[in-house]
């Protein structure tokens, strides 16, 4: 398998420092701590993916074989599936890869304009096309009582158990919320539908939509990484929205932003939220966030290298193409823990 990377230097990112936290309660990655799941050179992981909590598995894109879906066992890193019939336009075919979510005990693997849903034993349950009434993308999917949600012009749509397309929210999304790019994302949790974009809101799917307060760290982290952007380069707000499986969400910080703190979970209920930072931010490009399960953080990460340009050894680092996944544990940094 070809593997595709782009290489960055790693003194771009020295010298970033942190700022203090005002979280209610304050967390670290463990970077001593943990275990890796996959450390394999041939693999090229995006850092999107989707975490099945019950089974343990975690559904992911290899940029080195760009079509299809792999599942791992986040037990052992043994590969529990691959998803998708190569390169086209028919059923369980793919265009482009472009999200990825959990259903109960199967996959949804989106490709920009139809979204299909497998079984874990890759059996093809069906391929959907966002063609419903409202329906205009599925650049972005996540999993609401095992069938689809994706955005659409006013509301978020879902497609029902009867093959009918219909609004989530009960029919409108709250500004800011969803923009249909590449940087906004979707994550579901029970019978709602949360979307992120600049602003973070839940729509139930029958219910009034509302809205999540995105904890304030967080946005300064993206208020930051946005104005040291320059065209024409697009600085999406955040790098992730995911869940941990027991009802709080995870937003994920902008792909190396700065200072060192790498996310927040949010209880959408309540409000409560711990912030989570990265003890080491000078080496943060080898590190994305993948998601989170149990106790600890889920991360895509790759090594540094030293090379010779144009004729000067230089440590060069590899952020868009990890080939390893690895679990570190959160500890207390602070705080009171919610």
């Amino acid at each position: 398998m070809a593997h595709t990377a782009y290489r960055t230097l790693a003194g771009l990112v020295a010298g970033i420092l942190a700022w203090p936290l005002q979280a209610q309660e304050r967390v670290s990655v463990d970077l001593e701590a943990g275990r890796e799941i996959v450390n394999d050179w041939t693999y090229g992981f995006r850092s999107f993916a989707a975490t099945n909590h019950e089974l343990g598995l975690l559904f992911v894109f290899d940029q080195s074989d760009p079509l299809v879906a792999i599942a791992i066992s986040l037990a052992d890193g043994s590969v529990a599936g691959r998803y998708g019939r190569g390169r086209g336009e028919g059923p369980g075919e793919l265009r482009q890869l472009t999200d990825v979510a959990a259903a109960t005990n199967g996959i949804l693997v989106s490709d920009g304009a139809r979204v299909n849903h497998w079984h874990l034993d890759g059996t093809l349950i069906g391929s959907y096309f966002a063609s419903g009434s409202g329906t205009t993308s599925a650049m972005r999917v996540c999993s609401l009582r095992d069938q689809p949600v994706v955005p659409g012009d006013q509301a978020l749509q879902w497609r029902d158990s009867n093959g009918s397309w219909r609004a989530v929210g009960p029919g409108r999304l709250l500004p800011g919320t969803f923009e249909l790019v590449a940087g906004s994302h979707l994550a579901c949790f029970g019978d709602v539908a949360y979307a992120l974009y600049e602003r973070l809101g839940g729509y139930p799917l029958d219910g009034d939509p509302f809205e999540v307060a995105i904890p304030p760290e967080l946005q300064e982290v993206s208020r930051r990484w946005r104005e040291s952007i320059r065209p024409p380069a697009v600085p999406f707000p955040y790098g992730g929205l995911t869940h941990d499986g027991e009802g709080r969400l995870f937003v994920v910080a902008p792909k190396v932003g700065p200072g060192n703190v790498v996310g927040a979970f949010v209880d959408p209920a309540g409000g409560c939220y711990r912030v989570v930072t990265d003890p080491d931010p000078h080496t943060r490009s080898l590190r994305r966030v993948m998601g989170v399960y149990r106790d600890s953080v889920i991360i895509a990460g790759s090594q540094t290298s030293e090379r010779v340009i144009e004729g000067v050894p230089t440590l060069v680092i590899d952020p868009g193409s990890a080939y390893m996944i690895k679990l570190h544990p959160l500890r207390p940094d602070g705080g009171e823990p919610c």
